[in-house]
């Protein structure tokens, strides 16, 4: 019995030719098939457009040629591939390099590819550029964390301006009921220092 989530290669195909058609035809896609080696054997028109080569120039090629340096160092497209040979299915969202060497974040889907008698003829792998999505999703996060900053600031800003003004107050109540000279002085000091505050802090409060 195959493992759940294989991918079973007919012997006799109804219409490959609309198959073919069908996969080519898909532009947001890269969509491919592997040997069980990890060569390139199929390039469709999503896979030129996402990763860059045409199917010259990647046909035959092996695929971790579409990984950063450090995960091809560290093994990682053989152990997709592992993974996926004995699992049926391999996915994951990661960095890819296209061939004029920028990075994209994909979205892949590796599915192991077996005849009917068993047997790992190879995979198929479909994968998708999230990069523009995963950025404006960056994006809306980072306005709704200014947003929640500067409400929490604005409400901050009135709790302290409340409380400095009652201090203000109390503090010329307190004014009214004292005599001498020295006190008065340094208590209108500290008022006016209250009232440079409170000024400081509507101001900012303005520039929110």
């Amino acid at each position: 019995m195959l493992r759940k989530g294989t991918m079973v290669l007919a012997e006799r195909s109804v219409a490959p030719e609309l198959l073919a058609l069908l996969i080519d035809s898909v532009s947001e896609y890269a969509i491919f098939v592997l040997d069980e080696s990890g060569h390139v054997a199929s390039w469709n028109t999503g896979a030129e457009a996402i990763n860059g080569y045409s199917a010259g120039e990647i046909i035959g090629r092996h695929f971790e040629v579409f990984y950063p340096e450090l995960d091809r160092a560290a093994g990682k497209p053989a152990a997709e591939m592992d993974i996926a040979a004995r699992t049926g299915v391999f996915k994951e969202q990661g960095w890819r390099v296209r061939a004029d060497g920028s990075h994209f974040v994909a979205d892949v889907v590796m599915t192991a590819l077996h005849d009917s008698s068993g047997a790992l003829r190879g995979f198929a792998k479909v994968t998708r550029d999230e990069t523009e999505r995963l950025a404006a999703v960056s994006d809306r996060q980072q306005l709704a964390a200014m947003e929640r900053s500067e409400k929490v600031g604005a409400e901050l800003a009135d709790t302290v301006v409340r409380s400095l003004f009652r201090a203000g107050l109390e503090l010329q109540g307190t004014l009214r009921l004292l005599h001498g000279a020295g006190t008065r002085s340094r208590v209108e000091a500290v008022i006016d220092e209250l009232d440079t505050t409170i000024k400081h802090v509507r101001s900012v409060i303005l520039n929110l």
